[in-house]
This record gives C-alpha cells, sequence and structure tokens, in this order.
C-alpha cells in the first residue's frame, strides 16, 4: 500500500501487506505540514520523498 497518511499505513502493515510512505510536505491541503512522518522511516517498507524517487526505488 502507498500513502502519505502513516496511520493508513500502520494499519495496513498491522493486516500484513508492504507499505511505502510518500513524505508530502509541500501539500496545499496541509495546515500544519511536518518534517517527517509520526512514525520512523524504518516502520515502512519503502519510504521516499515524493512519487518520482518511489518510481525509481520500486524498479
Amino acid at each position: 500500500m502507498v500513502a502519505a497518511h502513516v496511520r493508513d499505513l500502520k494499519g495496513a502493515k498491522d493486516a500484513g501487506l508492504k507499505t511505502a510512505y510518500v513524505h508530502r510536505e509541500d501539500d496545499w491541503w496541509r495546515v500544519f505540514p511536518t518534517d517527517e512522518p509520526a512514525l520512523p522511516l524504518e516502520t515502512f517498507d519503502v519510504s521516499a520523498s515524493g512519487f518520482d524517487e518511489l518510481v525509481e526505488k520500486l524498479t
């Protein structure tokens, strides 16, 4: 599962899915942007700073 929401990914990981976190610091809708996710990046199988980087890591 790919998401920018750590809670969604935590649930997916707990259900046995592979996870990919994409950091979206510059999303226009974020009222309180964060520099890092609420969970350590090691929590996820893959992490990336954007979808281009995610594609590079997965191919």
